[in-house]
């Protein structure tokens, strides 16, 4: 708020020298004021009023900031900080696929390699590993195809022990690699219950 008045009362300073020395070439061209530096004096206010109203304008300031601010790079946002998205669906990306002719279907799967997605599955069977993990296959709308696959930290979810076949939640994660035979693997996947 401070910044923006100095920049005002210094935009009005400017636009009043300006007028001042407008008045100061009037009055001399009307002869109401006579001398050989009234010419002179009435270009100089004037300058100086338009030049200080622009700068006021066009470049402004605040004492309270230093000199040369240091400006912070811009943050990359890298693939794992990107909102993950619900398009495209398992469905569509298959629907797709199964469009191609056959001999493109394995170069265009490559296109889909690390899209964040967040998607609502129901679990089809798991399996323990030895890691401690667990690897989930799971179905999207109750479509048998695409499956999706992926392994979380069975510490970490422990829901997962007592889930109804059934029961929806969500999983957000990075699309690692498709099939074209109907098959989605995830990974860095993070689950939601519901």
């Amino acid at each position: 708020m401070a910044r923006t008045r100095k920049r005002a009362v210094i935009l009005i300073f400017g636009i009043v020298l300006l007028a001042i020395g407008i008045a100061l070439w009037i009055l001399g061209d009307k002869r109401v004021i006579t001398g050989d530096w009234l010419s002179i004096i009435s270009l100089v206010v004037s300058a100086l009023g338009l030049l200080i109203s622009s700068i006021a304008w066009l470049f402004p300031f605040s004492p309270d900031s230093p000199a040369n601010p240091q400006i912070e790079p811009k943050k990359q946002i890298d693939n794992l900080t990107k909102k993950p998205f619900d398009k495209p669906t398992p469905t569509e990306i298959m629907d797709y696929l199964r469009k191609l002719p056959p001999f493109q279907r394995e170069d265009a799967t490559d296109n889909y390699k690390g899209i964040k997605v967040s998607w609502i599955v129901r679990i089809e069977s798991s399996e323990k590993k030895p890691n401690g993990n667990v690897s989930l296959m799971t179905q999207y709308e109750r479509n048998f195809s695409p499956m999706i696959f992926f392994e979380v930290e069975l510490v970490k979810y422990p829901e997962l022990k007592i889930i109804n076949k059934d029961q929806e939640f969500k999983v957000e994660g990075e699309i690692d690699r498709v099939s074209s035979g109907g098959s989605i693997t995830l990974t860095d996947c993070k689950l939601y219950f519901y």
